[in-house]
């Protein structure tokens, strides 16, 4: 029964950081590409700074496998002022983050 319980907990460890990720919400307000990544932030977004405080901003890696669909779904929301929601492992206002991923609700 331990070695079970062991087993388990070794399958499903890995999976922690995304399931305990942060989540952001909000509009797109600025999205650019540069150097292989897409830098983007949201509006009243309480983790990334604007311009005037900081110039940090959440960003994903042109390479990823759902890059397009990425810049696909900034797009789209950003041309209907929809809301987004990303998914991010913490928050440091002081640098450009990586997000863990990016979804839409209808």
């Amino acid at each position: 029964m331990k070695l079970i319980s062991i087993l388990t907990l070794s399958l499903l460890l890995p999976l922690a950081p995304a399931a305990f990720a942060a989540k952001g919400v909000g509009q797109v307000e600025r999205i650019y590409p540069s150097g292989g990544k897409v830098f983007f932030r949201l509006k009243g977004d309480e983790c990334k700074q604007s311009a005037n405080a900081g110039n940090t901003y959440w960003y994903f890696e042109l390479a990823d496998a759902t890059a397009g669909v990425n810049v696909s779904m900034l797009l789209a929301a950003a041309n209907t002022s929809k809301t987004i929601k990303i998914g991010y492992p913490s928050c440091d206002p002081t640098k450009n983050q990586k997000i863990n991923y990016l979804y839409q609700d209808f």
